[in-house]
């Protein structure tokens, strides 16, 4: 479970500077990532591409690893976020849930664009040391709450 945060955390900061119109439009709406991203990373797209596209997808997570699987995430908001702009949070949030499913055209179209986009591993490290220092910081916060 703590993986999983891990991975929301970095996964809002990469939306915030690889989809920075989209990451605004979230926080105006007060839409978290987790409400959509999770099942992107428990079920690794599954519930989300069709089998050819899937087995693609798969055979690009295991030989590039977690990058890719936040690469493919940020390319589909991107090609999401071309659609969306001032819906109301309830439809916006079913479209960025729903849309890929839906839209078979679509996984092809984020599995080619998403080899484009650079995400390295040394990117993931410097969000995962980030994200530790302010749960550092958090529990040092409690801590001091609890003494008090």
């Amino acid at each position: 479970m703590e993986r999983l945060r891990l991975f929301m955390y970095q996964m809002e900061r990469l939306i915030e500077t690889h989809v920075p119109e989209l990451s605004a439009l979230l926080k105006e709406k007060e839409i978290p990532c987790e409400l959509f991203a999770v099942r992107w990373f428990v079920t690794i797209f599954s519930y989300d591409f069709e089998p050819p596209y899937l087995y693609v997808l798969w055979d690009l997570f295991v030989l590039n690893g977690w990058k890719y699987l936040f690469g493919v995430a940020l390319t589909a908001l991107k090609e999401l976020a071309k659609a969306v702009h001032e819906e109301e949070s309830e439809v916006l949030l079913g479209h960025i849930k729903n849309a890929i499913q839906e839209n078979p055209s679509i996984q092809r179209s984020i599995l080619i664009n998403s080899l484009s986009l650079k995400i390295s591993n040394k990117d993931l490290l410097k969000l995962e040391k980030e994200y530790k220092d302010k749960q550092g910081e958090n529990n040092k916060i409690t801590n001091s709450k609890n003494i008090t």
